[in-house]
């Protein structure tokens, strides 16, 4: 995937940097952004070259299972289609668009690895010491800015046994009882609500919970990822409660709710004579997470997050995109990055 990104961009003009996050599984973020070759430094943006004042970025990562591409007359098919690959190549089209068609080339894209899981393509983002105006970032909003986005909390809970023959379930200890009962006591929970971002929600699987039927489970493991609408403080305090000395909590990633900048209106790149003057972009509140929180955007830079897709096809089966909607996108993507620029 990165491989055909990176050839993309590098065949058309643009300087490609990769940005090693694990050696091992050969995973890397992409850099990319465009050096003007007929200006006398390279470049005619308000900041130094390699460093745009315009940041579009999304992730390059999907959720398993693998789901093959397939398109008909309306929509896109497969894992990624709508979260996130189809917004990946709308950013790519709308920068190309921005500095080849309109000039405007302070703009950049930053692609990254593990926004699905650890966010750690993003952290390690933080090294290139990048420092953005507007930073423009890609998930599936049903073509919505987002003006709010609940936290998050990843933990793993695990509780200890002895293995035995499961004829002889007395001798051992079930090391899976206790899990159930913990999960049990998180599902039957008063979880805080907000006004804005609702209820919190919890979902989790069982990791780890014997190896086989005829075995007394030695070992359970279940992980955990709470939507947050209070702080990661409260929700590990109320999870730690729970649990007690049931089992062992480790608690891995977490991030409150953040608030994001929108753009309510902007004029449009006008592609057919009937198209309006200016794009009216609606905003909502998400109930998913996103890396934002987790790139050091110094002030005064603004976050933005806005795509085409609904965030309820993603993760699915018949995960979907609508090619109208994307090319919409596409062009929204374009006339934002016109609209920061007469910022600059």
């Amino acid at each position: 995937m990165a491989d055909v990104v990176e050839a993309w961009l590098a065949k058309r003009g643009w300087t490609v940097r990769r940005q090693c996050v694990d050696a091992v599984e050969q995973r890397f973020n992409l850099f990319a952004y465009y050096e003007d070759k007929s200006h006398p430094d390279g470049h005619a943006g308000v900041g130094p070259v390699g460093n745009p004042a315009i940041l579009l970025n999304t992730h390059i990562d999907t959720v398993p299972p693998y789901i093959p591409p397939s398109e008909d007359a309306e929509f896109l098919y497969g894992r990624g289609a709508c979260d996130t690959k189809s917004l990946l190549a709308a950013m790519m089209l709308a920068a190309h668009e921005a500095v080849t068609v309109h000039g405007v080339v302070d703009v950049g894209l930053l692609l990254v690895v593990g926004e699905e899981t650890d966010h750690i393509g993003m952290k390690r983002a933080n090294e290139l010491k990048l420092t953005p105006r507007h930073l423009v970032v890609g998930e599936p909003t049903e073509s919505r800015m987002a003006r709010r986005q609940k936290g998050i909390v990843k933990a793993s809970i695990s509780c200890e046994g002895v293995a035995a023959h499961s004829g002889y379930p007395e001798t051992g200890v079930n090391a899976l009882l206790p899990l159930m009962d913990i999960l049990g006591d998180i599902r039957a929970h008063a979880w805080p609500s907000d006004p804005l971002l609702g209820d919190t929600t919890v979902n989790f699987i069982v990791r780890e919970g014997g190896v086989a039927c005829n075995v007394v489970p030695a070992r359970a493991v279940a992980e955990l990822l709470v939507r947050v609408v209070t702080t990661p403080e409260d929700i590990q305090a109320q999870l730690s409660s729970i649990v007690g000395t049931r089992g062992k909590i480790e608690f891995t990633t977490c991030n409150p709710p953040i608030d994001l900048s929108v753009v309510d209106e902007c004029h449009r790149t006008r592609r057919a004579p009937t198209d309006p003057v200016n794009w009216v972009l609606p905003s909502a509140i998400v109930n998913f997470n996103t890396d934002i929180p987790y790139f050091e955007l110094a002030a005064p830079g603004k976050a933005y997050l806005y795509g085409a897709g609904s965030i309820l096809h993603a993760h699915t089966a018949n995960e979907r995109m609508s090619k109208a909607d994307l090319r919409q996108c596409r062009d929204v993507y374009v006339d934002l990055i016109r609209h920061f620029a007469t910022s600059l």
